[in-house]
């Protein structure tokens, strides 16, 4: 049976431990570490060393528990000195404890220690699958496709607003489109695996003041903007245009590679320190982690490939499509290019912190710049397609009228009053009934003349285009008559059918279908992009201010 030695340690005298109890033992050890690798190398390829690894683990989690088994074995066969007494049960509970405890702080600095082994561990790179900042696009592109910049803008609002203990996140997706939902989802699922296993979200009061802003999502929410730039605004025919804005996406996930990596840093050196709960952190506290590190020491410039630099440009870049959409919303209808426009943006945000050779590309890429009414029309395709839809099917009249305006503007010499739709049949019986009145009132005009000539001698000639409905002792008692400024006559309710009557009207078709499509693409873009701007405007001047704070706002030029 068991012999007990003075230290309290086991030893076999002509018993063997059950096999049975060694094997689940080891088989429980083997199945853990196999769990701590996986979540430590997430994507990465098992190789002969991370086997072996292992293995090692295994073994030594083996050991560990088996010590403590045989540990707490011996206390609860240990005989007292007055061999009456008992172990107190508290005492055996405190003393499990306390040797759990040990056990688990040994295995957490010995695993620790172990993966740092590993092949990705040794190179001076972190090792980390990038996710935000990979070659693939992490949402659907066909998703983006069906996306409005009034729903990218809600898109933007929800990664401000999610990491806020408050948001009601299952609220703000009923609210939205499918495929918006789609996207949310995809971007949460994307955020989630790069902060990698077991760190929580940054904690956030949902706002994005003083850089308190998830660093994960301002780097999702950056790619989903050039991601839906690239596919709504940049058609591929523009060759010059595309390039020089797919060179700009390539640089901005370059930027975001920068503050992923970053950011896997902090988290190690997090997981390091011994931390029992992580969060992925704000963008403020990056720069003040780089800034506490000493990484920047000649501020405000910043070293190459640091989390600062990569901020800096994100926000650039973000600043500059901003500026575009600004300058759109003021743009005039007069001028169908939008080279001034794309111009003024770069000149605004770009120029200063560019050399020759970046100005002349972009510039270069400008000049082929597509019309501004395309661009619009891209924005919201579905909207033209209706239209001309409706065009198609029944004739859309637009009733219009002369403008007051002295503007020499094609654009601005009508005023829009009714769209309706008018059916063959019915424009066939109305188009007579304005014959017979064009007839008429010729006819009317000739008779007059005649009797003028041969009653009068053509002393009171007749006012060109006066016309009577009605005769002049009627005319003289009657209340309901009223004189038009041409000094045309009309009686009763025929005033305003005939008033209706002299507006011009036309069946919308070629080039009056195609501006009709003109106007109210440019009037839902001019939507879209107030709405952008509600949500991107507080949010760029609030990381511009943060960077100021930091004294980080580089002016070198690249």
């Amino acid at each position: 049976m068991y012999n007990i030695s003075r230290n309290e340690e086991v030893t076999f005298s002509g018993y063997i431990w059950p096999t049975v109890t060694d094997i689940g033992l080891l088989l429980g050890s083997f199945g853990l570490a196999r769990r701590l690798l996986d979540a430590s190398l997430i994507d990465h390829e098992e190789t002969v060393h991370s086997k072996t690894i292992v293995y090692l683990i295994s073994a030594l989690i083996f050991c560990i528990t088996r010590k403590f088994i045989l540990k707490a074995h011996s206390l609860l066969k240990a005989p007292k000195p007055n061999h009456s007494m008992k172990r107190e049960k508290s005492d055996l509970l405190q003393i499990a404890r306390e040797s759990s405890a040990a056990s688990l702080t040994k295995l957490r600095q010995v695993s620790s220690i172990a993966m740092r082994q590993l092949p990705c561990f040794k190179s001076d790179k972190a090792c980390f699958v990038p996710v935000l900042s990979s070659t693939d696009p992490f949402v659907s592109l066909s998703h983006l496709e069906n996306t409005t910049l009034t729903e990218l803008s809600n898109i933007i609002n929800y990664t401000i607003l999610c990491t806020s203990p408050d948001f009601d996140k299952h609220s703000f997706l009923s609210r939205e489109a499918h495929h918006v939902q789609e996207i949310i989802i995809a971007t949460n699922a994307a955020v989630v695996k790069a902060r990698g296993f077991n760190i929580n979200g940054a904690k956030t009061a949902g706002t994005t003041s003083n850089g308190n802003y998830d660093a994960l999502y301002f780097c999702a929410a950056s790619r989903l903007i050039v991601e839906w730039r690239a596919v709504k605004v940049v058609p591929e025919e523009y060759k010059a245009y595309a390039v020089g804005m797919n060179l700009a996406k390539r640089d901005l996930i370059q930027n975001v590679a920068k503050v992923e990596n970053g950011i896997h840093k902090w988290i190690e050196n997090e997981v390091i320190a011994g931390k029992e709960e992580i969060s992925s952190p704000t963008i403020s506290e990056l720069l003040k982690y780089e800034l506490a590190n000493g990484t920047h020491s000649r501020l405000p410039k910043l070293r190459d490939n640091s989390i600062a630099i990569g901020v800096v440009w994100m926000y650039r870049q973000l600043q500059f499509q901003f500026e575009i959409f600004r300058n759109l919303q003021q743009f005039k209808a007069s001028h169908d290019s939008a080279i001034e426009v794309m111009k003024c943006a770069y000149k605004t945000v770009f120029d200063k912190y560019h050399g020759w050779a970046l100005q002349q590309g972009f510039n270069y890429a400008f000049k082929g710049a597509p019309p501004v009414s395309m661009i619009f029309s891209m924005m919201n395709p579905d909207m033209s397609a209706s239209i001309e839809t409706e065009a198609n099917e029944a004739d859309l009249v637009i009733l219009q009228m002369p403008s007051q305006s002295t503007d020499n503007d094609e654009a601005d010499k009508v005023i829009p009053l009714i769209s309706q739709k008018k059916f063959q049949v019915f424009d066939f019986f109305q188009n007579i009934e304005n014959g017979w009145k064009e007839f008429s009132c010729k006819l009317e005009q000739e008779w007059f003349g005649l009797i003028d000539k041969v009653v009068t001698g053509g002393k009171y000639p007749m006012k060109e285009g006066r016309t009577l409905t009605r005769s002049q002792s009627d005319s003289d008692t009657d209340s309901d008559v009223s004189t038009t400024s041409d000094d045309s006559v009309c009686v009763g309710s025929n005033c305003a059918e005939e008033t209706q009557s002299s507006i011009p009207s036309f069946i919308l078709s070629g080039a009056s279908l195609e501006l009709h499509i003109k106007r109210e693409t440019a009037k839902a873009a001019n939507n879209d992009m107030k709405a952008y701007s509600t949500v991107m405007k507080p949010m760029l001047e609030d990381i511009l201010s943060t960077i100021r704070d930091f004294g980080m706002n580089d002016p070198s030029r690249v």
